[in-house]
């Protein structure tokens, strides 16, 4: 499946195909590109469809966002790191996580 390291680009692949044809994404469609994007640690993938995500309302859930936030942390991206907290404390969603 999608989910291996080396599918990321498939994983992407299949969205933008959905896409074409006219389908739409759901939550579980975007969280196994988001997770191959994160084990093949393409963090900039994995924060581009929290973007597209949000465009196309798909609500991003625990595994969604703890994926982002580990793929930022384990490419020492403390800045965009740092700016997704953000965004999760200003909608509430800072709670899904331990931060401490």
């Amino acid at each position: 499946a999608c989910g291996n390291c080396f599918q990321w680009i498939s994983a992407l692949h299949l969205l933008s195909q959905m896409q074409t044809e006219g389908l739409q994404p759901d939550l579980f469609t975007y969280n196994a590109a988001v997770l191959a994007c994160r084990r093949a640690k393409r963090w900039q993938h994995v924060l581009c469809q929290l973007v597209a995500m949000r465009y196309h309302t798909v609500q991003a859930d625990y595994i969604t966002l703890e994926a982002a936030l580990t793929s930022c942390e384990c490419a020492q991206q403390e800045r965009q790191t740092q700016q997704l907290l953000l965004v999760l404390q200003g909608e509430g969603l800072a709670k899904l996580r331990d931060f401490a």
